[in-house]
């Protein structure tokens, strides 16, 4: 395929191609970050419980939960649906999991996502022992991945604590739902939680038609708590998210957007060689190089920008990731970046989506997201360890109307498009203000009152004013 032809490929044709579970570090599960300030906003008040402070210690070896955790998973013990909209780094992922240890149960947490799933059960597996202190694992991805033919059957016997699949497994296998409501009538199925629960909702940015299904769970799976999550979601699509899944009086836990560490630029592009030095300017620590991110919108782009960093940085520090590498060459590059041998990757932006590194202390678009909500997700990477990092759209105006392309907008409902466009139309917005602080530009974006009206400096904006 020439480089040409790479450059139609995007994301979106990305993530299609890129199944291949990339196991993380085993040691960044271990690892607690508490990132921006956290503003838990909730319907009730739920009383502690040791037991769950003792299974956290147990489990996980941590003495203390981070903002919000602790109340929704006595939620959900309790049997009460949850909403949890978490910003990116807050640890979305700990009140399922255990809410599955603390009560004996098996969970079933839905995603989109397979890198991800395959990697927590990887991490899961060599980082969290049974409960119960036989021997085998505790967690399990259902999918075409999936060797182990006999994996499916030992999760209708309760036999693994997590369970990890996609939309289209549970909504399209009677046989699959079958066997969970079995599992449920005899008591061993504790949750099922709906991660990236944003996608459910024709007015969400990422929507995707196969999760409107996953209303039926309420009706086949009536006694079982759901809890959606996600940290990308606007007022509207929250409400949307819990009739469309038919949530009864969920206990909703939010915290801010607002993520405290970061210094936000927007910059517009100019020329190829002056974008390279901008990279090389945020990364670049006297000799040091720190870990980084460069986000590109097509794979030729990657390979183009990639081999130029080489060149300034060096070969070893830099690597790419694109669904056009074969499966050992995105492994390769993945380990490389997660264990720093190399703390530069370029990459489409279907990486990150699920990566667990918390050191990230750059991360520059070459080129606009394709709405709002990818713009935070994206730069939401950067700084989970809680320290200062910094984060950069370079864009073009061009970049905005790209979007409105069939290429981009040919499988979307219209309220899809609509809700697309608006995202993206609030994306250009916030590109060409120079004045209000971004960080309360993001903040009324997703509903939220900044309690300042500068940030200090942590901004482009502010730091000009």
């Amino acid at each position: 395929m020439t480089l040409d032809a790479l450059d139609v490929l995007d994301d979106d044709a990305l993530n299609a191609l890129d199944v291949d579970g990339i196991a993380r570090a085993a040691a960044n599960k271990r690892a607690r970050v508490d990132v921006g300030c956290a503003r838990v906003e909730t319907n009730e008040n739920v009383a502690p419980s040791a037991d769950v402070r003792a299974t956290l210690k147990a489990r996980f070896g941590l003495d203390a939960f981070r903002p919000g955790q602790r109340e929704v998973v006595e939620a959900v013990l309790a049997g009460r649906d949850a909403c949890v909209f978490w910003s990116t780094g807050s640890g979305k992922s700990l009140p399922y999991q255990l809410a599955a240890f603390a009560s004996g149960k098996s969970a079933v947490v839905v995603s989109p996502l397979i890198s991800l799933m395959q990697d927590q059960v990887t991490a899961l597996n060599n980082t969290v022992g049974r409960g119960d202190g036989k021997d085998g694992d505790v967690a399990v991805f259902l999918g075409s991945a999936q060797m182990d033919h006999g994996a499916e059957a030992r999760v209708f016997e309760g036999a693994y604590e997590i369970v990890y699949c996609t939309p289209e497994k549970l909504t399209a296998s009677d046989s699959f739902l079958n066997g969970l409501k079995s599992l449920a009538a005899r008591g061993r199925l504790g949750l099922i939680a709906i991660d990236e629960a944003h996608c459910i909702s024709a007015w969400g940015h990422d929507f995707r038609p196969s999760y409107t299904q996953l209303h039926m769970l309420r009706d086949a799976i009536p006694n079982v708590p759901i809890m959606a999550l996600t940290a990308t979601a606007v007022r509207h699509v929250r409400d949307d998210i819990s009739k469309i899944l038919r949530l009864r009086d969920p206990y909703v836990s939010v915290n801010s957007v607002d993520r405290t560490n970061l210094h936000i630029n927007v910059v517009r592009r100019t020329d190829f060689s002056r974008d390279l030095d901008y990279i090389v300017e945020r990364v670049r620590a006297g000799a040091r190089v720190s870990p980084a991110i460069v986000y590109c919108p097509t794979i030729a782009e990657v390979v183009k920008v990639a081999g130029a960093l080489k060149q300034r940085l060096g070969d070893d520090v830099v690597r790419m990731y694109h669904g056009q590498m074969s499966p050992p060459e995105r492994h390769d590059a993945h380990m490389d970046f997660l264990t720093s041998r190399s703390p530069v990757i370029v990459a489409t932006t279907a990486f990150g989506m699920g990566i667990d590194k918390p050191d990230v202390r750059a991360i520059t678009l070459l080129g606009a997201s394709k709405t709002m909500e990818e713009f935070y997700q994206q730069i939401g990477r950067a700084g989970r360890d809680g320290l200062a990092s910094e984060v950069s759209m370079l864009f073009t105006d061009g970049d905005f109307t790209r979007y409105a392309s069939d290429f981009y907008t040919k499988d979307l409902t219209p309220q899809a498009r609509d809700a697309q466009a608006k995202s993206t139309n609030a994306l250009k917005e916030f590109a060409l203000n120079r004045e209000t602080c971004r960080r309360v530009m993001i903040m009324k974006h997703f509903g939220e009152t900044a309690p300042f009206v500068r940030c200090g400096g942590t901004c482009d904006n502010c730091a000009r004013s």
